[in-house]
């Protein structure tokens, strides 16, 4: 990630801070440790370890590359997936819970109002003004380079329709991991108004989609032909030229700083049976240079004055119900990958003893150096006792009677130390678990 990330492709934390608190909310802690720690980031040339980056993602005014989130981002469903949870329970809660309706909080919306407190109290339209000026220096203020603008607003007898452009400018022209504008834009417009005291948007659709078709379903199930595209042999959609499409919405290139390109316009949306949701949908182009998003809401009377109080009132008092939640278990995770179990092999008595205790000697203290080794050098857990045995290893010359030893060993610890367990796990396997961060110390 870090090879092609570049120090002025930058977004503030707020978005990662509410991701990992959500989890925190939502998910148990394991599963939390578990999809961070397959999220390493580097910050400068070295690696955060996994406290350091919870800590570093809990810290809002912090910023971290853009590469890294829209990666958090894309592997957020298979996860959810992975574990048994609907993506769309989970992500809104995590624009709905925490920040009632935004993916920022409090005192970063005031912020973003005040410039425009006198128009936005004397529109008409809160809802537009709010999408057309407000969101937009949010964005700026989050991510200065992505390009966020209103490109159409169409309002009708009794309703309004706005479409809302995304893209990134020039100093973030570079090869970013996809991202779903479904999850990540526009679920948070269509729960955008909740943060203002009023009702949700009637809908939000994408409009267009950066991502190709085979990068969403998979590249086994997509197949191109002259007619279009089709999905396990089901025709789903048909090419047509970007510049068309967007004449058809009533939108001009001019200006976008797009160039035209032929992109799959779905006819037929796609449920996917592993997500089990709509992943592709009617209307929307795919591959195409920018995404868009359109909104769509009955028009409705004016909040009253006092709309913004639950802002202020939530920015200049404790942290609600949820947030107390979320920063408790974070409190307690950190605590948790904080602690360490530090083995120390002392090489002229050949024993092993662990945070200062006597443990084992001889052959078992050389096993479990081996499995300690391998561990802190590599982070497995899972192991075979060929591992041990078939190399230059100092317990190679057991491979006799490793099966014993290891038996033994793993007896001792459920004396001593039963927080760490070796286990059988099959025939010829086994687990190493300890139950935090593990140090070798060998002198």
């Amino acid at each position: 990630m870090s090879s092609i990330s570049t120090r002025d492709v930058k977004i503030r934390n707020d978005v990662l801070k509410l991701l990992y608190a959500t989890m925190l909310v939502e998910l148990t802690p394991a599963q939390v440790k578990a999809f961070w720690r397959n999220h390493p980031y580097k910050l400068g040339n070295s690696a955060l370890e996994d406290s350091q980056l919870l800590r570093h993602i809990w810290d809002e005014s912090q910023h971290t590359d853009l590469v890294y989130l829209l990666s958090v981002c894309a592997d957020l469903e298979p996860f959810l997936a992975a574990n048994g949870i609907e993506t769309l329970k989970f992500v809104d809660e995590f624009i709905v819970g925490l920040n009632k309706g935004s993916i920022v909080g409090a005192a970063a919306i005031l912020g973003a109002f005040a410039p425009f407190l006198k128009f936005l109290f004397s529109s008409k339209d809160v809802v537009h003004f709010a999408t057309e000026r407000i969101l937009p220096f949010i964005v700026r203020k989050l991510a200065p380079s992505v390009q966020c603008e209103m490109v159409k607003h169409a309002p009708r007898s009794g309703r309004t329709s706005s479409v809302v452009l995304l893209n990134f400018n020039d100093s973030a022209k570079m090869e970013l991991p996809p991202y779903d504008p479904y999850l990540f834009a526009a679920r948070p417009l269509l729960f955008g108004p909740l943060r203002l005291g009023m009702a949700p948007l009637d809908d939000a659709s994408v409009l267009s989609d950066t991502r190709k078709v085979e990068t969403i379903v998979g590249q086994n199930l997509v197949e191109y032909t002259s007619r279009g595209v089709s999905i396990a042999k089901r025709h789903i959609g048909s090419f047509i030229e970007f510049n068309e499409y967007c004449k058809r919405l009533g939108l001009s290139l001019n200006g976008l700083a797009a160039s035209n390109r032929r992109v799959v316009e779905i006819t037929e949306s796609y449920f996917c049976p592993d997500r089990k949701r709509e992943v592709l949908f009617k209307g929307c182009v795919y591959g195409a240079p920018f995404c868009l998003i359109e909104v769509g809401y009955k028009n409705r009377s004016q909040p009253k004055d006092e709309f913004l109080a639950p802002l202020v009132h939530e920015s200049t008092s404790a942290a609600a119900d949820g947030w107390k939640i979320a920063c408790a278990a974070h409190d307690v995770l950190l605590r948790e990958l904080e602690r360490k179990i530090v083995f120390v092999f002392n090489k002229s008595q050949v024993a092993m003893s662990i945070n200062g205790r006597r443990l084992v000697k001889s052959a078992p203290a050389l096993i479990l150096r081996d499995v300690v080794r391998r561990h802190v050098a590599t982070g497995k857990t899972e192991f075979t006792n060929r591992d041990f045995t078939a190399g230059g290893d100092e317990s190679g010359p057991m491979a006799r009677n490793f099966s014993l030893r290891l038996q033994r060993l793993a007896l001792v610890l459920s004396e001593k130390c039963p927080e760490v367990s070796i286990r059988r796990s099959g025939r010829g396997q086994f687990c190493f678990e300890p139950p935090c961060r593990v140090e070798l110390i060998e002198e």
